[in-house]
């Protein structure tokens, strides 16, 4: 085919027959094993690497978690009268197991002003959902936690909630223990 482009390109333009030489030269360079081999190694690794750059960053990516404030009170669990902090989502469509892809488990973490641990609990999920309350989570702890509390995250798969906790002074209220007349206590807000 070369020899045929040289007569061709003799007759029609020099340009041609340098061009055919030119390519020639870099054809035969092929023939080495050594010149192949190093030209397909990079290839080889580059066409891997971008193989593996597509498919890291394609359609199987996780999505980002859902989010939403929450809201921290606190209260006295009405079955024993022990202090507790109620977590509570703002939305009841959020409580499905399609928010976390099926996972059964949340993990509460609260933290005070200095960002330290103050509380740390897995619980259910979907939360608990009572009559005339948003799905939430009584997280019992004693009075000292609870004045350390200062803000509290809702993390699992698939969801990132967070909100912070008002204090005693901030909220307006202190809570006191009554009881009801089956001798169970329940929350009251005192002014």
């Amino acid at each position: 085919m070369v020899v045929r482009i040289l007569e061709e390109g003799r007759a029609a333009d020099p340009g041609v027959e340098r061009l055919a030489r030119i390519t020639e030269l870099s054809m035969s360079g092929l023939a080495n094993p050594r010149v192949r081999l190093a030209i397909l190694v990079p290839l080889v690794a580059g066409v891997g690497l971008g193989v593996l750059v597509t498919a890291g960053s394609g359609g199987d990516a996780p999505d980002a978690p859902v989010r939403a404030e929450l809201t921290l009170k606190r209260t006295v669990l009405p079955t024993t009268g022990q202090p507790e902090l109620l977590v509570s989502l703002p939305d009841d469509r959020l409580n499905t197991l399609e928010t976390t892809d099926g996972e059964t488990s949340v993990l509460l973490r609260c933290v005070d002003d200095a960002g330290e641990l103050a509380i740390r609990q897995r619980h259910d999920w979907p939360l608990v959902e009572e009559a005339g309350y948003p799905p939430h989570i009584h997280q019992p702890a004693r009075v000292q936690v609870l004045d350390r509390v200062r803000a509290c995250r809702l993390v699992g798969n698939g969801l990132d909630f967070s909100g912070e906790a008002p204090s005693a002074e901030q909220a307006g209220q202190t809570y006191e223990v009554r009881f009801t007349p089956h001798g169970l206590p329940y929350p009251r807000a005192s002014p």
